[in-house]
């Protein structure tokens, strides 16, 4: 019995240790460059008017706010951008990322923002302003905005 035991040790010992195989399969994510290419995509989608594609950021309940308005929710969102999105107006859109802050399951991204709307008739309607964003990752890989709220400048005041 004794004699079992010690060539069970001695083999324990004179066996190389081999080391964990390697983590098989794509990185760890990287949750900031996720964000960024999920604002890369709206921005993709406002040029194009690709509704689908802007809401597909949103989180099912967010809250968006600006000029005085909130409209709750993916489906809301949804069915105001199908009203902006009309072939009768040209969009202009940029948007500049002052702070991108992430931690492991929220963010919060701020900026500026200006855009035009080119009228058919002629004329236009020009805005800039700032806007604050939280994000949420919902699942593995995935990140939507629950809050946005964009604060536009007020208009200049005519020369007098």
């Amino acid at each position: 019995m004794i004699a079992k035991l010690l060539r069970a040790v001695t083999l324990a010992v004179l066996l190389p240790i081999t080391p964990a195989p390697a983590q098989v399969g794509p990185p760890a994510p990287d949750d900031r460059g996720q964000i960024e290419n999920r604002i890369a995509t709206v921005q993709d989608g406002i040029a194009k008017r690709d509704v689908e594609r802007i809401v597909a950021a949103l989180a099912d309940s967010v809250v968006v706010t600006s000029e005085g308005r909130t409209v709750r929710g993916r489906a809301n969102a949804r069915q105001l951008l199908m009203l902006l999105s009309t072939r009768m107006v040209e969009v202009s859109f940029d948007m500049k990322t002052a702070i991108l802050r992430v931690t492991d399951t929220t963010a919060f991204h701020a900026g500026s923002f200006s855009y035009t709307l080119e009228f058919p008739m002629g004329g236009s309607f020009s805005r800039s302003g700032t806007f604050a964003a939280d994000w949420l990752r919902v699942a593995e890989n995935d990140w939507r905005v629950i809050q946005l709220v964009a604060t536009p400048e007020p208009p200049s005041a005519p020369p007098r």
